[in-house]
């Protein structure tokens, strides 16, 4: 059985040495090709929207080539070394594969993105080479919820999350918790809080329902979410389990993006009465409504 070869030539200001592997598809008769995958430094359109394509923080970049009709999959890891680095991939030839990357690095164990990019429609043609050039950008996230809310109150929050590089998809994150706190974690260095509440991860939209702390003054509260790769994005080949699936917080602290805000007050929702006496109106507050309105 003979397959198509992918090459995946990672350029970069710091570049990469291969630590990967690869589940490989090819019809019995296939025949060889090229597809030579370029991630290149930030060029000067690119440094407007991202500080940078590989940030000084990223230690490995993790390469994803797949075909959402045949199954093909296959994922490779790359660390950061000092010469320039080609990974092949054996694949057949065929439209439709779609080739990406993240760059990320290793915290407490676990493994954060920083930048992410991916190129669909790419075609592997039989003794030739394909280029594709790989743009890697930064994820945001916009949060949507209620500000000010008031203590012990249910509230919503919905993130949608995009990122210039396209790789916000069905295929991309399959699960997300939300930490929040009274008390600013805004260092990437800070665990994050505890106790989370899991959402829903509907393609770029994440959902959350919880309850606000009870506080007797203006609160701020401080929110972020941990999203997780789907595990088509898993690297089982490498050394660490604890290694093999991405993650991603939003908004990214490692990016230094600030982590969302919600004020809580315990006067929203009061209900300010009125009486009219001679010597003019003077607002009565009677406090924050009972449950039982």
């Amino acid at each position: 059985m003979r397959g198509r070869v992918v090459s995946l030539v990672l350029l970069s200001a710091v570049c990469f040495a291969l630590v990967g592997c690869m589940d490989v598809w090819s019809p019995k008769d296939a025949e060889e090709g090229l597809i030579t995958v370029v991630v290149p430094p930030s060029g000067e359109s690119t440094q407007r929207i991202s500080p940078k394509v590989l940030p000084d923080a990223a230690e490995k970049v993790r390469i994803r080539v797949w075909h959402p009709d045949t199954g093909f999959n296959v994922v490779a890891t790359v660390d950061r070394s000092g010469s320039p680095q080609t990974v092949d991939i054996a694949a057949p030839e065929g439209e439709g594969y779609t080739v990406a990357a993240v760059a990320y690095l290793i915290q407490d164990g676990r493994p954060l993105a920083l930048t992410g990019g991916e190129t669909p429609n790419v075609t592997v043609y039989a003794r030739e080479a394909t280029t594709v050039e790989l743009i890697l950008q930064h994820w945001d996230a916009e949060y949507i919820t209620e500000d000010p809310i008031e203590p012990e109150a249910a509230f919503s929050v919905e993130i949608i999350v995009s990122d210039a590089g396209g790789l916000i998809t069905l295929e991309t994150l399959e699960a997300a918790q939300l930490h929040a706190s009274t008390t600013a974690f805004q260092d990437p260095a800070t665990a994050l809080p505890a106790n989370p509440v899991s959402g829903i991860v509907s393609d770029g939209r994440i959902t959350f329902a919880m309850t606000a702390p009870d506080v007797e003054e203006e609160t701020t509260l401080y929110l972020a979410a941990l999203a997780q790769f789907t595990p088509a994005w898993d690297d089982r080949s490498l050394v660490d389990p604890s290694e093999y699936s991405l993650f991603l917080e939003l908004p990214n602290r490692q990016m230094d993006q600030p982590i969302h805000e919600v004020t809580i007050d315990p006067l929203t929702g009061g209900i300010i009465v009125e009486i009219t006496r001679h010597e003019g109106t003077n607002p009565i507050f009677l406090g924050r409504p009972s449950c039982d309105r």
